[in-house]
């Protein structure tokens, strides 16, 4: 029995082979750039996450900034993907009421940023 087997040519293995790199987080080069504090920061991008419900401010924060990470990591590498050498941070954190008590939750704004 014989099985047929596409073969990739043309855009298609074109769009493959860019693919490849990106997927490995090289979408930096897509963004404008600009030194700030030392720091090469993305001037214009911005990368949002947020923390989905915690029982306190602190524990939403942190999952937010976890969310961020890993998202940022995914898109541009582990050089990019440190909140504490991001630009721009913000967290906006709110309280809603539940049964079990009030829960928290945030959301986090910030510019990726790497040492040079």
């Amino acid at each position: 029995m014989f099985m047929r087997i596409p073969v990739l040519s043309g855009p298609i293995l074109f769009m493959a082979a860019v693919a490849g790199p990106a997927m490995a987080g090289g979408l930096d080069g897509l963004h404008k750039k600009a030194v700030e504090g030392g720091r090469l920061c993305m001037s214009d991008h911005y990368h949002f996450s947020s923390s989905g419900t915690w029982p306190d401010r602190s524990m939403a924060k942190k999952a937010a900034a976890r969310s961020w990470e890993r998202f940022t990591e995914a898109e541009y590498g582990r050089a990019w993907a440190q909140l504490s050498r991001a630009s721009s941070v913000d967290f906006a954190c709110a309280t809603a009421p539940s049964r079990r008590g009030p829960t928290w939750s945030c959301e986090l704004k910030a510019r990726p940023c790497r040492v040079p």
